[in-house]
């Protein structure tokens, strides 16, 4: 795993919603040309975007692969040690239906209230499905992409860490296979002791809406 430092040569200018006293926009300069020497960002593709977060595609120029880069915008205090702790939380974890972290890091100069997570690149989320769905998955295959999440879970146990935010949302479908990547630790972190709260959890998940539509 190799944390960065993004070197931004050519910027393009993006707009992400946050929450500053009021201030309901924030503009960031995301880096258009390198962001290490391997990774190249497409400032002109946008995946999502949350309050603080726009994702973008990437790519790997050691592989090829198309990758996806998170790019967190910490202007506010404290928000820089939030987000590399996601990342370290991540870098926990080793599974095939958890999102791989290929690097993480603070830009530098003017970039150095944001901070970047490269990741996998996975098509759609599970509320999409839902919402294509318009209700209940068919039984067979809601026990298929649960059984998956119960094993990703069982890592963060077997690693001590606990996920804190099972939604839709935050369970990607990538492939022909139907294959889950949990995503999204940005409510993680790793316990000092054991986690137990994988019953209560789950349980929540499958009593509340909209997890409940895979029952």
């Amino acid at each position: 795993m190799a944390s960065m430092t993004a070197t931004a040569t050519t910027t393009t200018t993006a707009t992400a919603t946050a929450c500053n006293g009021g201030v309901t926009r924030n503009t960031l300069e995301l880096p258009a040309g390198e962001l290490l020497t391997r990774y190249v960002v497409d400032a002109s593709r946008k995946l999502g975007e949350s309050k603080r977060n726009i994702v973008l595609t990437a790519a790997d120029t050691l592989t090829g692969k198309e990758l996806a880069v998170k790019v967190m915008d910490c202007t506010h205090s404290g928000f820089v040690e939030w987000a590399r702790a996601e990342c370290l939380v991540m870098e926990r974890l080793s599974h095939e239906h958890i999102i791989r972290l290929h690097a993480h890091g603070t830009g530098t100069g003017a970039q150095a209230e944001v901070y970047y997570a490269v990741m996998d690149l996975v098509p759609h989320s599970l509320y999409d499905e839902v919402v294509a769905q318009r209700g209940a998955l068919p039984p067979e295959r809601a026990r298929g992409l649960f059984a998956q999440l119960a094993a990703a879970i069982a890592h963060c146990q077997e690693r001590r860490v606990c996920h804190r935010d099972l939604k839709l949302e935050n369970v990607l479908l990538g492939g022909a296979d139907d294959s889950v990547r949990l995503i999204d630790f940005g409510e993680a972190r790793p316990p000092v002791r054991a986690c137990t709260h994988t019953c209560n959890a789950m349980q929540h998940a499958m009593t509340h809406t909209p997890m409940c539509a895979l029952r």
